[in-house]
């Protein structure tokens, strides 16, 4: 006869990606912002008592000495972070031919009909 208990023990559960923000893959052609922009952005958004690290410290105290290059900084940074999102954006949404990759046969089978459709109630398409 063997050991086997009519209610055996349940597996341990599996490691969720999501605990303590250790997310794993599912961020194809997206970039996060970089750390100085998370620092530029914490500095603007905390209270001093909030800061953790140097580099924290370090643009609290030019916040604090030039509001306006700090803000310019700030705007510099997220004007780049919206440009590299977008080009990653871009880059994966294209094909290696040059086509995008949303006009796929489906898609321009729906595009031709809904040309039909409007041409018949009287609208321009072009």
């Amino acid at each position: 006869m063997t050991d086997a208990s009519p209610n055996p023990e349940p597996s341990p559960p599996k490691k969720d990606p999501f605990i303590n923000n250790r997310h794993t893959g599912g961020t194809k052609g997206r970039r996060g912002p970089s750390r100085l922009l998370r620092d530029l952005r914490h500095v603007y958004t905390k209270d001093e008592t909030e800061d953790r690290t140097r580099a924290q410290a370090t643009l609290r105290k030019i916040y604090k000495e030039d509001p306006a290059g700090f803000m310019d900084r700030l705007q510099r940074a997220e004007a780049d972070h919206r440009r590299l999102a977008s080009k990653a954006v871009t880059s994966d949404s294209t094909s290696k031919n040059g086509d995008s990759a949303e006009s796929d046969l489906g898609t321009a089978r729906c595009i031709e009909l809904c040309e039909k459709l409007l041409a018949t109630e009287g609208w321009k398409t072009s």
